[in-house]
């Protein structure tokens, strides 16, 4: 009888590893770590190796699983991704920091906030400041929108956020709206103009870049 519930445990305990494996394979073999994760994305983009240098939690994330968006750095590129976002590539911009938007909003509740980082800032940099210009004329019959952005050191990075001035009831607000929720699908070469500036600890100004 003993005989019989151990091959009848072990059975079951094989159905279980061949039920986990089926379902590790529907969700696309999800690795253990969000930064594995990363990683491995790079590889099947054949993109190089990078050093993560920013990990932000992202409320609308949070709602489906791994909350984590990363930002990682190779000598070409900048990498950013999260487990439901697109692996994006951006060229690193050899004349200074790279400005790059996260794969997904901050947060979404109660307003729309979208995530920018400035990466391979000056190392004597204290804090940033990222003035950013909503072309919203030419597409929506509206005035451009200004955004002054205090920028968060993030160790090898700066972290912006940004969230509409406008209230979304407006033709005004909704086109903003809509400018900012876009963002997030922007790619290299397609970021409105913007002026990022750095500063020491004294407030000194260090250098400043725009697109």
């Amino acid at each position: 009888m003993a005989r019989k519930h151990r091959l009848r445990a072990l059975r079951n305990g094989l159905l279980c590893v061949l039920l986990l494996a089926f379902l590790w394979q529907v969700k696309g073999c999800p690795l253990p770590t969000a930064e594995m994760e990363f990683h491995r994305r790079e590889r099947q983009h054949l993109a190089d190796e990078s050093e993560i240098v920013l990990r932000c939690e992202s409320e609308a994330e949070g709602w489906l699983g791994e909350p984590a968006m990363l930002v990682g750095v190779a000598a070409r590129t900048v990498h950013t991704a999260s487990r439901t976002h697109r692996f994006n590539v951006w060229p690193k911009n050899p004349d200074g920091p790279t400005l790059v938007v996260l794969p997904s909003e901050l947060a979404l509740r109660p307003v729309l906030v979208v995530g920018l980082a400035a990466v391979e800032p000056p190392e004597q940099a204290e804090t940033a400041r990222l003035t950013l210009t909503l072309p919203l004329e030419a597409a929506y019959g509206e005035e451009d929108v200004r955004h002054v952005l205090t920028g968060r050191r993030e160790g090898e990075a700066f972290l912006f956020r940004l969230q509409p001035q406008y209230d979304d009831a407006t033709s005004r607000g909704r086109a903003e709206f809509a400018e900012v929720m876009s963002l997030t699908h922007r790619t290299a070469g397609g970021l409105p103009p913007y002026e990022l500036a750095f500063f020491d600890s004294g407030g000194g100004h260090i250098a400043s870049y725009t697109n």
